[in-house]
């Protein structure tokens, strides 16, 4: 119960993440560069400016919606927390998009590896220590509060002054942040909606049953993926500002590539280790649920993975956003008629596939979408060996499936997993990564 509880207050922190703040951070990494830095300390300013005045906004809006007597479906002290922890998770994002977007890849490291680390130390101590959600929770704020003292040198600009903010820049900002803002809503609304229903029909335990298995999906692609979009799309942006739109189109071909190279493996992987994953890491009340719901996750977390990394930074780059949303909206409805006319037939169960069917609706959508209004293609060769490369490794490794759980095997399930796959990525060139490391070797010899 404890554990529904917390699902439900992350989901609503996300949530603020997702509605007020995530529209700065998408500005940030379109728009922020080394070169603005030294050229426009406004712009570095402004979007400081925009963070505070969200911060500020934040508390008001909680303050209002606890006075009216709003129902957050979890006790108030528990909302505040969560409020709170989503505000430091946005400052982290914040922060962490600041570094990538000058391409410093030691401080962005130190950033994702303390915060990480810290993350589970008071997140997990907390929980042991008093089963209190809104002490976990604090533990989430506290983790990114750290990582970003620690980083704090790095993070300030000389010249830019949160108090004269430029409001031309801040209305460019909101012209193209805001409607990617309102399509995250959409989907962190899928997420919450979700654990909502299940708290409703179910009960809060097997909201936590559910979340729990959402939640590490969310974190093994999100994590791997999220850091991997961060740098290929300022990549992106770099060769649509220094060469032109027919750069940019061909940079965001190999993007959707390399993209799909790290989803495709990691989907197989998940679920190759999943057994030994669950008996050994799972706790003891979670195990088999968490499996039968992550079954039917794995390939949705894929369909949202390939919409947010690989098709969404096509319409970024254009600045043209409304087919973003278009999808989230589309994504959103399918999920909630699967919801309210199928799920109800198929159990708790239902709602994962009410997740599958609207992630895979968006996907559909948004590849249509990109065929039609882009110039950009995704490579067949490259989907073809990358299909390719994942088949045979799932082969190689499915035998180890059904071995006797041990941290030892599971770690060598996934090192000869990641082994296998990678000789085959780079016999076959998938994504022209073999070009890559041919050339990053060739750098380090020569220097």
């Amino acid at each position: 119960d404890d554990f529904g509880r917390y699902a439900i207050a992350m989901a609503l922190a996300v949530l603020v993440n997702s509605v007020l703040f995530d529209w700065i951070r998408l500005s940030a990494a379109r728009f922020y560069s080394d070169k603005s830095r030294a050229e426009r300390p406004a712009l570095r300013g402004t979007l400081d400016f925009l963070v505070a005045s969200m911060t500020f906004a934040t508390f008001g809006i909680l303050a209002a919606a606890i006075v009216i007597g709003v129902d957050f479906r979890m006790p108030t002290q528990l909302a505040c927390a969560a409020a709170i922890a989503g505000i430091c998770m946005a400052l982290f994002d914040f922060g962490a998009t600041l570094t990538r977007a000058r391409f410093l890849d030691r401080s962005y490291s130190l950033l994702v590896i303390v915060k990480n680390a810290a993350a589970f130390a008071l997140m997990a101590g907390g929980a042991w220590l008093t089963d209190n959600p809104a002490i976990v929770l604090a533990g989430s704020a506290l983790s990114s509060i750290a990582s970003l003292v620690l980083a704090r040198h790095v993070l300030r600009d000389p010249g830019a002054d949160l108090m004269r903010p430029d409001w031309s820049l801040a209305r460019s900002f909101a012209q193209y942040g805001l409607p990617l803002m309102a399509a995250n809503m959409f989907y962190q609304l899928i997420t919450f909606m979700n654990r909502a229903m299940i708290a409703d029909a179910y009960g809060y335990a097997e909201a936590g049953q559910f979340a729990l298995a959402t939640d590490m999906g969310v974190r093994v692609f999100a994590t791997l993926g999220s850091a991997l979009d961060i740098f290929l799309f300022q990549v992106a942006v770099r060769a649509d500002d220094q060469h032109g739109p027919d750069k940019a189109a061909e940079q965001l071909s190999r993007n959707m590539s390399m993209v799909l190279a790290l989803c495709a493996p990691l989907a197989c992987g998940y679920w190759l280790a999943l057994p030994m994953f669950e008996a050994l890491i799972v706790p003891q009340d979670y195990r088999g649920p968490f499996a039968a719901y992550t079954t039917i996750l794995i390939p949705a977390m894929t369909c949202f993975a390939l919409v947010l990394y690989a098709f969404n930074p096509v319409f970024q780059i254009q600045k043209r956003t409304w087919p973003v949303i278009a999808t989230a909206l589309v994504a959103l409805g399918v999920n909630y008629l699967f919801a309210r006319l199928a799920a109800p037939s198929l159990g708790a169960h239902g709602f994962a596939w009410a997740q599958l069917v609207g992630y895979g609706a968006a996907l559909a959508l948004i590849f249509v979408a990109s065929l039609a209004m882009s110039r950009v293609r995704p490579s067949l060769p490259d989907i073809a060996r990358i299909l390719a490369a994942s088949a045979a490794m799932t082969a190689c490794v499915w035998p180890l499936r059904s071995a006797s759980p041990s941290f030892l095997m599971l770690t060598l399930t996934v090192l000869i997993g990641v082994a296998i796959y990678g000789v085959i990525a780079l016999a076959l060139n998938i994504a022209g990564l073999r070009d890559l490391a041919t050339a990053k070797l060739a750098a380090r010899r020569a220097a």
